[in-house]
């Protein structure tokens, strides 16, 4: 396991994936890809998975409109994105 791009100090830490991971190992982080939380290395496995995968893009989508549609509500703002 390897450390995320967290605040210093943090305790969440996020695993880096094979180099072609599953259906089942991106949907298992896909909400640390979606705020950023991952290291590099497993956000550019991830992008890479995304491309070549439109379940997973779509699980994606719908999270982001999630997300977004909650900090609306709450008055929170956007999470950064990452290209």
């Amino acid at each position: 396991m390897t450390e995320g791009n967290l605040r210093p100090g943090s305790r969440v830490r996020t695993p880096v994936l094979s180099a072609e991971p599953s259906c089942v190992e991106v949907l298992a982080v896909i909400d640390w890809y979606v705020d950023c939380e991952c290291d590099a290395t497993t956000m550019l496995v991830i992008a890479a998975h995304l491309d070549a995968c439109c379940g997973c893009c779509d699980e994606l989508s719908m999270l982001r409109w999630l997300k977004s549609a909650v900090r609306r509500c709450g008055g929170a703002s956007e999470s950064r994105s990452w290209p």
